[in-house]
């Protein structure tokens, strides 16, 4: 299951990165990606299947970016997805590891925040083609190991965005399988909008700690997903939220029949 989601994130993140229209024949010196080469996006998603050989409810769950899946169960709101940022220890390691030139690393600080290339505050996402490769150009292999040879590109270059460079931008999602329990009651996919620092837990005037969420829904339990997921969106965005707050809202379980 966790291979096809994977696959299914690659082959998506593929179909956006195709020359859309321009250039010689609309194939030779194309512009990449759909909306443009610069142009790209978080995206979180959350499966629900019954396994075949024992029976039991599981949820596969998948994201690139800053995109949340969030889970209330006993003892509290569970965070499935992960945090594809330069500030993430384990994404900031894999990113530098692939670069050649010391002196021009892929990660670097820009304006007081570490970013991809010096611009793009992710390190996963579909999209962004000039900080990937054009289709037969990489300099690396999977996420986390680099084949081949050739130089560093010296800095993300959106204004030569059709070629693409290897800044360690890919699509491969991260993947988690959990399997439900009876006293699960609720699921959120959501946009980073939503939601605060999750690696501090405060809110810091920048949208809802995971305990503000689960305060909110249990305010509104009886309430239909659609009201729910409004009051979410519009406490986040009074809490001093600017960025895009795209939310689902699933209920689970008996205390939400």
């Amino acid at each position: 299951v966790a291979g096809s989601v994977r696959a299914a994130y690659l082959r998506a993140d593929a179909r956006i990165l195709e020359p859309k229209g321009g250039g010689v024949f609309g194939i030779i010196g194309a512009g990449r990606g759909v909306g443009g080469a610069t142009c790209g996006a978080s995206a979180a998603t959350a499966i629900v299947y019954r396994d075949p050989g024992d029976g039991a409810l599981r949820l596969v769950s998948a994201n690139v970016g800053n995109t949340v899946v969030l889970l209330k169960r006993r003892g509290g709101v569970a965070v499935l997805s992960a945090l594809h940022t330069p500030e993430n220890a384990t994404e900031y390691s894999r990113v530098q590891r692939l670069g050649t030139n010391p002196r021009m690393p892929l990660i670097r600080e820009t304006g007081g925040r570490l970013r991809l290339g010096g611009s793009l505050s992710l390190t996963r996402a579909f999209g962004d083609a000039y900080l990937k490769p054009a289709r037969g150009r990489s300099l690396g292999g999977p996420p986390g190991r680099r084949g081949g040879g050739g130089k560093e590109p010296a800095a993300a270059a959106p204004g030569r965005a059709s070629e693409g460079g290897d800044f360690g931008l890919t699509a491969e999602p991260d993947v988690s399988i959990t399997q439900l329990r009876e006293d699960d009651e609720w699921l959120i996919v959501a946009s980073n909008g939503l939601v605060s620092d999750l690696t501090t837990r405060q809110a810091a005037g920048n949208g809802l700690t995971l305990e503000g969420i689960d305060d909110i829904v249990n305010t509104l339990r009886g309430e239909t997903p659609a009201e729910i997921c409004s009051e979410l969106a519009t406490v986040a965005r009074r809490n001093g939220s600017v960025d895009d707050i795209t939310l689902v809202f699933v209920p689970l379980g008996p205390k939400f029949a």
